[in-house]
């Protein structure tokens, strides 16, 4: 019987760089991902990009990078900055993202200021930004934009200014934008 036995499909076992008894791209028939660090990060690496797994830090001006070692950060992981950032911060994110996943940043209610999602960003999953009630600036979303998932600004009472939604989109889940 496997430990994993009954995980839901998609389901990665990320292990952190130096573990023994661990085999890439896969152990036990369950796709594996080697978890590096840097800096304030932990990510992965699928042997094209990286994906920002967690953070690590306490919040202050947040510039995720564009790359790390020479590879292109494109995804901000699912609840990689869950509940992290609860002191006055800004965010920036990388010039190369195409994908933020669920939760990624929910519960960060001290971000500031305006939120700008970069062109290249295709989706930004379920509560992605759930709760982040500190932002107080616009939210500029890019044209490349096709997927809001459900709940992703609920409870972003702050932003201000007119939204842009995007002609590319095609899906808008339910209260994706429950903001007062």
């Amino acid at each position: 019987v496997s430990v994993f036995e009954g995980t839901a499909e998609g389901f990665t076992v990320s292990y952190r760089a130096g573990m023994r008894g661990f085999s890439i791209p896969t152990w036990l028939g369950y796709p594996c991902v080697e978890r590096n660090e840097y800096s304030d990060y932990s990510y992965t690496y699928d042997g094209t990009s990286i994906t920002i797994a967690r953070y690590n830090g306490i919040g202050g001006n947040i510039v995720i990078p564009d790359t790390i070692d020479g590879k292109p950060v494109t995804v901000i992981g699912a609840g990689a900055f869950m509940d992290k950032v609860t002191i006055s911060s800004t965010l920036t994110l990388p010039s190369n993202l195409t994908t933020i996943e669920g939760s990624a940043f929910a519960g960060c209610s001290g971000f500031t200021g305006s939120l700008t999602i970069p062109e290249g960003v295709t989706s930004i999953g379920y509560s992605a930004f759930y709760n982040c009630s500190g932002f107080d600036g616009a939210l500029t979303l890019p044209s490349t934009l096709t997927t809001i998932g459900p709940y992703t600004f609920y409870g972003c009472s702050g932003f201000s200014g007119s939204l842009t939604i995007p002609e590319g989109i095609t899906t808008i889940g339910n209260g994706a934008f429950g903001c007062s």
